[in-house]
């Protein structure tokens, strides 16, 4: 299972949700590690191949709660603050759903530190 925001930070993001095959790694998505064991109670599955943004489970719908990121650099057009933007990728997305997750203890807070492994602006 996959659960994750696809878009860039200039243009927001949205929500994804791939179970069963969803294609080999590449380039876009280098980096995947496995983040630790979900008991069967959080999951059930909907689809099972291709992406969807229905939630099928509990992992799914906390997923859905936690809204994806809209676009977070400035324009070149716009008037900027001058202050430096706080950026919200899918990174950013992906550690506060692994925090829900560990809250609820659905994952271990191991999880964190497999995440801290992630080279930075891949996901």
């Amino acid at each position: 299972m996959r659960i994750h925001v696809e878009g860039t930070v200039r243009d927001s993001f949205k929500h994804e949700f791939h179970c069963g095959s969803y294609g080999p790694w590449s380039g876009r998505r280098p980096w995947q590690k496995v983040l630790g064991k979900i008991s069967d109670k959080y999951l059930t599955y909907g689809q099972m191949t291709g992406a969807d943004t229905t939630p099928y489970n509990a992992v799914e719908g906390l997923a859905l709660s936690i809204p994806a990121p809209v676009p977070s650099l400035n324009s070149v057009t716009g008037a900027a603050s001058g202050l430096r933007p706080e950026i919200r990728d899918c990174q950013w997305w992906l550690e506060q759903l692994i925090n829900q997750l560990i809250e609820r203890q659905v994952l271990h807070a191991d999880a964190l530190k497999i995440l801290e492994e992630n080279p930075e602006q891949y996901c």
